[in-house]
């Protein structure tokens, strides 16, 4: 028992196993399905108990289940405490750590291939934590391994018995392994009883449930019994109900924080599909940078007071090029300035959104601009990582960006940079095809002028092409121009001739 699976066959079993329904989840022993409501998709199911003998006989209620239901069942095997339990089981089902796993550096990537290969809806039973703590080499690892992995069983839509055994891990270790399980049991006996306690059950809750229960073998399988009132513990029941109430909280309150980041990220998308589509409307700089402004303006609801300085790097200068809502007087004066000077010149330097809550206090703020008190957002505009200018707003004194509102900046910024590159690429490219039509008009009039020479001085095509170039360079003419002239003469000719 316990080989790894040929490549080969991984590949033609991967997708049957995707295909199961997950309708058929259970323990294999109907009073803890009770008790739990049900057993859903993705549960890491941790048994906390004192020996591993107590683990046997749910493990064996799961095979029982499993063989009556599509849902396969994988053993994860480490030191084969469970292989009685577990008899019968095809090596192709077993995940061998040791054989498998010969470099501990290798075994979470292996064990993922290995999971991914059988796919969804599987059963996955592993062996001892303690095991799995000396094939990985420390406590940190094992914590590690096990958030990953339940993360991993979670998407793969995997139930998975983990066995916890008491005294053998440090409090930190349960810790994380108790937060990060969807289902926490709690074992142990007492008077040669066994009984079980859920102490985390996520996103399910009942009135019994976190109640205690006797456990009795039904011949090898396992049942649940409930436990009279006057036997339990209510002082334990109520601080489980008080922990269960602060689950629902923390759960309560994650919603709301990952609903704002949704709404925020809503936000951010529409904001930046908007500026993409208004600065992707032109190729010409000029125009790409009147509707940036207009667009981001209206976007980030700010006050309508900016402007854009565009970098010559050949000086290191940033030039103005574009300003709404600036006084004469500040144009004129802040029309130029270096890089690495004030907020603007220091954002080109940086890379990086820039935010003063208070330029006046700022000693990084060197230029006068406006010497009334007022807050400040530069903004670089990048592409593939070179800077191109800058984009500068005043907001109001109270304005107060959050990181959500600086990702945003930073995104637009590399949208309106890759429209200036755009921009500027095409301006190269039509300066270039404009080169070559003159150059294209160049050629005919010199072959046409040549042809005049060649006719009427009886002359080769290269003696007469030599004349027109002596004639240029003496003339200091350009030999389109002189080709020009010598067609237009040419021509004047002609028509005194047919006069």
């Amino acid at each position: 028992m316990g080989r790894c699976p040929p490549r080969a066959f991984r590949r033609q079993e991967s997708s049957k196993s995707q295909d199961m329904s997950n309708r058929n989840f259970s323990t294999g022993i109907e009073t803890l399905d009770d008790l739990l409501q049900e057993v859903r998709p993705g549960d890491s199911i941790v048994f906390h108990l004192p020996t591993l003998e107590q683990y046997g006989p749910f493990v064996k209620a799961l095979l029982h289940h499993s063989r009556r239901v599509p849902n396969k069942l994988v053993y994860v095997r480490v030191d084969g405490l469970l292989e009685g339990s577990l008899r019968g089981l095809s090596d192709e089902d077993t995940f061998d750590v040791i054989k498998c796993c010969r470099d501990p550096q290798a075994f979470a990537q292996e064990f993922e291939e290995y999971l991914r290969w059988k796919g969804k809806h599987v059963y996955c039973v592993f062996d001892s934590l303690r095991g799995m703590r000396s094939v990985l080499g420390s406590e940190g690892l094992l914590k590690t391994f096990f958030v990953e992995t339940c993360s991993l069983l979670y998407q793969l839509e995997a139930i998975a018995y983990w066995p916890l055994l008491k005294e053998e891990h440090p409090k930190e270790t349960i810790a994380a392994i108790k937060d990060c399980a969807q289902v926490f049991l709690d074992l142990s006996a007492r008077g040669g009883d066994i009984f079980i306690n859920p102490v985390k059950v996520r996103g399910r809750h009942s009135e019994r449930m976190f109640v205690p229960h006797r456990v009795f073998l039904d011949g090898d399988l396992p049942r649940l019994s409930s436990i009279p009132e006057e036997e339990l513990d209510l002082k334990s029941y109520a601080a489980q109900l008080q922990e269960k109430c602060m689950e629902l909280s923390e759960l309560k309150d994650g919603l709301e924080e990952a609903k704002r980041h949704l709404l925020q990220r809503n936000k951010e998308l529409s904001a930046l599909n908007a500026v993409w589509r208004t600065v992707s409307e032109s190729l010409e700089l000029d125009q790409i940078l009147a509707n940036a402004f207009d667009k981001v303006l209206e976007v980030v609801e700010l006050e309508p007071r900016a402007g854009i300085f565009l970098l010559d790097a050949g000086t290191q200068e940033l030039h103005l090029r574009a300003h709404r809502g600036l006084s004469e007087e500040w144009v004129r004066q802040e029309s130029r300035i270096q890089v690495g000077e004030c907020l603007c010149g220091l954002v080109a330097q940086t890379g990086e959104v820039l935010f003063s809550g208070d330029c006046r206090q700022d000693t990084r703020h060197t230029r006068v601009g406006y010497p009334e008190p007022h807050t400040h957002v530069v903004v670089p505009l990048k592409s593939k990582n070179s800077v191109l200018g800058v984009m500068f707003f005043y907001p109001h004194g109270a304005y107060r960006p959050n990181p959500g509102d600086m990702q945003l900046f930073a995104a637009i910024g590399d949208q309106i940079g890759l429209a200036i590159e755009r921009a500027s690429l095409y301006k190269r490219t039509r300066s270039k095809v404009e080169d070559l039509q003159k150059a294209l008009e160049t050629r005919k009039l010199v072959e046409r002028a040549k042809w005049i020479v060649m006719n009427s001085l009886q002359l080769s095509e290269p003696e007469a092409f030599k004349q027109m170039q002596r004639q240029a360079r003496n003339r200091n003419m350009k030999l389109g121009d002189l080709a020009r002239s010598i067609i237009e003469a040419f021509q004047a000719f002609q028509r005194v001739v047919e006069e």
